[in-house]
């Protein structure tokens, strides 16, 4: 585990979180990154626009939007948060929270399915030492053309 949490060190180190809450000293600073936000959530709907199945359109947009929602909550004002949220922002909010824990609760299941299938690789024969199978004719006795 420590080996792949130093491999990622630099994609950690690529985005510094606290620029975006820190009170008073460059509010410049807060205000790019919220318009930066704000316009990468705008290109991915855009794309998302581009997507045929309705279906995948719809639950990708929810996503977006409870990601957006949890990000609006972050970034604004505590005294501006309740009258700022509109009820789709907050039901867009509880289904991805719902997605995320739904995702979150799989992983040792998951883990434990890989793990399993990695053992089952390391146990497998190498297929140059394995026999043919019983009805194919060996090389040697097949009719030379």
């Amino acid at each position: 585990d420590s080996h792949i949490m130093t491999s990622c060190s630099q994609v950690f180190n690529a985005f510094d979180e606290t620029l975006m809450f820190v009170e008073g000293d460059e509010p410049s600073v807060q205000a790019t990154l919220k318009s930066q936000f704000k316009g990468v959530f705008q290109n991915i709907s855009e794309v998302m626009d581009c997507i045929s199945c309705q279906k995948c359109k719809l639950h990708g947009k929810l996503q977006l939007l409870g990601l957006g929602t949890a990000l609006k909550i972050l970034l604004l004002p505590e005294q501006l948060i309740a009258s700022s949220l509109s009820r789709h922002e907050i039901v867009a909010l509880f289904n991805t929270l719902h997605k995320f824990s739904g995702a979150i609760k799989s992983i040792p299941e998951l883990s434990n399915m890989f793990f399993a299938k990695q053992e089952s690789y390391k146990k497998a024969p190498i297929l140059d030492d394995m026999p043919s199978p019983p009805n194919s004719p060996s090389p040697s006795a097949t009719p030379a053309g």
